[in-house]
């Protein structure tokens, strides 16, 4: 989910860049526009020519920080800009701060409990491999003559729950993996981390996941 947040905030800032470039070539040849809505279908059109399509109505988009600037450059030539606009434009932009600082502290603590979930997981998968082990530990025992009927049964048992008690561990760390969102991939023979770009397991570690 943070992944996702960072992808859209960088689309957003580059598109803000091209309408800032565009307006800055217009500046200097002293270009002008009857209207925003005349202004904004030239940048969309521009735009789309420099392989960033938009639509003009997006340029236009109320509290947007396009508008804000195509409002700006129509102001300046008409030179009707009065200080009350400024205003309102600094405090807009004082709120945009404000949600871009509230935006980041929901992506630390998403972050945070994506690092909670994988410690949890990792201790799933620690204990689930020492269970898997001991069950087949006790499939063949190497001395299997010398166990009385009573010993065999009750390692029968005690197989049964250990593997019982695996499958509830692997429901369990699927289920955590499906609630993290997209931050891992699950292929074929492993499960990888997408945030930390590393492998979490392996079907070597854990076949029992990958059935």
């Amino acid at each position: 989910m943070a992944g996702l947040i960072d992808m859209k905030v960088a689309k957003a800032n580059l598109r803000v860049e091209l309408v800032k470039q565009i307006l800055a070539e217009l500046e200097k040849s002293n270009s002008t526009f009857r209207s925003s809505r005349q202004l904004s279908e030239y940048i969309a059109d521009k735009m789309t020519e420099l392989g960033e399509p938009i639509d003009g109505s997006t340029l236009r988009r109320a509290n947007s920080q396009y508008k804000d600037l195509i409002d700006t450059y129509i102001g300046k030539k008409s030179g009707k800009e009065s200080s009350s606009l400024a205003l309102a434009k600094d405090l807009k932009l004082r709120k945009k701060q404000q949600k871009i600082s509230e935006l980041q502290y929901q992506i630390n603590e998403m972050s945070n409990e994506v690092k909670d979930k994988e410690r949890e997981i990792q201790m799933l998968l620690v204990e689930a491999q020492e269970r898997n082990n001991l069950a087949l530990s006790t499939i063949a025992p190497p001395k299997a003559s010398t166990y009385r009927k009573s010993e065999l049964v009750e390692l029968k048992a005690e197989n049964e729950n250990i593997t019982k008690q695996l499958k509830t561990a692997l429901v369990v760390i699927n289920r955590m993996i499906s609630d993290a969102g997209n931050t891992y991939e699950i292929g074929e023979s492993s499960v990888t981390d997408l945030l930390a770009e590393e492998t979490l397991f392996t079907k070597a570690s854990l076949p029992d996941f990958f059935q």
